[in-house]
């Protein structure tokens, strides 16, 4: 591009040092305080690469003027920027600011470079201020410019307060002009890492937790919070890091971690013990009342002439005897439901109610029952174990019912990655204080206790469904009806496990 401005009479009385560059970053104008601050006359500075005049900017600068300016056009405030007189090999530090320079069409003509000492000062009140308060404060705090971001050195520190020298052993003369990452270690996330960095890349807040490296090596954890720090114009130009030990809480977290694993285990080898005690009891229970009950039969035969209660007390032991091995039964079914392994299949619910319907016919007819449902949505299931819970719920609500014509009906809702099956009955129901114990082994409804059974139905429907990693609720009021909702993972499979 041929087009030429004339910068001398505008630039040489300026007491701020200022040069032009073009998209080249060959210098194009250099006025008298740029003189005065670097030793290097213009006559000599003019058509030359900046990196050749000014060495020391090449390493925190170039990505600005390329990147930054020339290719995104933005305005950039550097602080802290570290420079070394050519003349007089003194390091400097400055505050620079790099603006894009455009023509009429808005095309990029260079970049307009000013640069200000100011000896480790702060740029403003707001960060005076926030020095004032980082010196008395036990959170390590760090502030870094903003750029860049993906380069290897990362953001360069410009400030650290002294709690961050007692957590890291890291010395201002140590970090300044350092990137962060020499916090970092082997052991240090990398997925956690990442996840910062994707923070930083979109000018992002962050807040997380990080092993760091102290300055002689020792491993520590902190909970950090990066923010971005805006200018007038509204770029950004710096990051605020606030970081807090959290070594201590992590190692108790850790101990506490253990220690809830190690008890989740013993629970696991009790569980697993109980259950084999229940098996084996149930089995050697059963033979026995086996044995009393033939007995009492026996006896029933031969005709013996029993006095006074005598025949009366023989009903009384057939019963227990009955009773007894009804218990063992119970609880050999939920022994076996609990090492039992899902098969699971893919199947509409509805196919599952219909083959209820189909085994309770007897009970329906016999209850004078009216059943209903439409379509059901398919689910992944153990078949023959959704068909036992269902059959459990269809006949509960016949059984506990006190209406000439009980009637269940049975419907499906979903959401939240889940499908929920309702059956919804017209029965006695339950009082509010008997919900919660509905679920109980051996608890039955106290409403009506010449209704026979074991209280086990509710207690193996809660299983089959906690086995399909899901749960069963109750809605109920007296003498209203209650509803009975199992809600399911949505068309996934749940995983195997022998017992929950």
């Amino acid at each position: 591009m041929n087009t030429k401005v004339n910068y001398d009479g505008l630039l040489e009385n300026l007491h701020e040092c200022l040069f032009i560059m073009n998209p080249d970053l060959k210098i194009q104008a250099w006025n008298n305080a740029m003189t005065k601050f670097s030793g290097i006359l213009k006559e000599i500075a003019l058509n030359q690469d900046i990196f050749d005049i000014l060495p020391s900017l090449y390493e925190e600068c170039d990505y600005y003027f390329r990147e930054a300016v020339l290719k995104e056009a933005r305005i950039i405030d550097l602080q802290h920027c570290t420079l070394i007189k050519p003349k007089s090999g003194k390091v400097v530090t400055v505050n620079a600011r790099f603006v894009p320079m455009r023509d009429e069409e808005n095309n990029i003509l260079g970049i307009m470079v000013t640069l200000k000492e100011n000896a480790y000062v702060l740029q403003n009140s707001y960060f005076e201020m926030l020095e004032a308060v980082s010196i008395n404060t036990n959170d390590a705090i760090l502030i870094t410019q903003s750029e860049p971001i993906g380069f290897p050195a990362g953001p360069k520190i410009i400030y650290c307060n002294p709690a961050f020298t007692r957590m890291t052993g890291y010395s201002p003369e140590d970090v300044l002009g350092k990137t962060p990452r020499l916090l970092q270690g082997e052991k240090s996330s990398k997925k956690e890492l990442a996840r910062l960095r994707k923070a930083l890349e979109s000018w992002e807040s962050y807040r997380g937790q990080l092993l760091n490296y102290t300055k002689s090596g020792e491993e520590f954890w902190v909970e950090l919070d990066i923010v971005p720090v805006k200018n007038e114009e509204g770029y950004y130009t710096h990051w605020i890091a606030i970081q807090r030990d959290i070594t201590d809480r992590r190692q108790i977290l850790e101990k506490l971690n253990d220690l809830n694993n190690d008890l989740d285990n013993k629970v696991a080898e009790r569980t697993k013990e109980l259950e084999n005690f229940s098996y084996f009891l149930a089995h050697d229970l059963k033979q026995p009342a086996r044995i009393v009950a033939s007995f009492v039969k026996l006896l029933e035969k031969e005709n013996i002439n029993l006095e006074g209660r005598a025949k009366e007390y023989l009903k009384y032991i057939n019963q227990g005897a009955n009773s007894i091995m009804q218990m063992v039964d119970a609880l050999l079914k939920i022994t076996v439901l609990n090492k039992t392994n899902l098969k699971i299949s893919q199947i509409h619910f509805e196919e599952i109610i219909l083959q209820a319907l189909d085994n309770l016919q007897e009970e329906i007819i016999k209850g004078k029952a009216k059943v209903v449902f439409g379509e059901l949505p398919k689910v992944s299931v153990d078949k023959e174990l959704m068909l036992n819970l269902s059959q459990n719920l269809i006949e509960n609500a016949i059984k506990y019912s006190d209406k000439e014509v009980p009637e269940i009906k049975i419907y499906a809702t979903e959401g939240d990655g889940f499908v929920n099956i309702h059956f919804q009955d017209n029965g006695i129901g339950f009082h509010n204080g008997e919900i919660k114990e509905a679920f109980q082994l051996f608890r039955r409804n106290t409403k009506n206790k010449e209704i026979k059974g074991q209280g086990i139905g509710l207690t193996i429907c809660k299983k089959i469904v906690e086995k399909h990693k899901g749960e069963v609720t109750i809605i109920s009021e007296p003498n209203v009806g209650s509803t009975v909702t199992v809600r399911l993972p949505m068309e996934k499979e749940p995983q195997l496990s022998l017992s929950n």
